[in-house]
């Protein structure tokens, strides 16, 4: 891990990290430099790969309640 990565997911085994680059609209960034400030995340990658890793596990609750409804 690179100075300023975290690994938010503590509890698996440490995964590569790839850097990559995005563009967020004005008012994302300064909600996410704002959240930084408040110690909510550690910077602006943690903050991005936090919210993925909220996405991922909301889609994949939909997924399971979908397949258990229809079983």
């Amino acid at each position: 891990m690179t100075k300023g990565e975290v690994n938010i997911n503590v509890s698996e085994e440490k995964m590569t990290k790839i850097r990559i680059y995005a563009t967020l609209r004005e008012d994302l960034v300064k909600w996410i430099d704002k959240e930084i400030t408040k110690l909510r995340f550690a910077n602006r990658s943690h903050a991005l790969e936090y919210a993925i890793q909220q996405l991922i596990e909301r889609e994949q609750k939909t997924e399971q309640s979908k397949t258990t409804a229809t079983a």
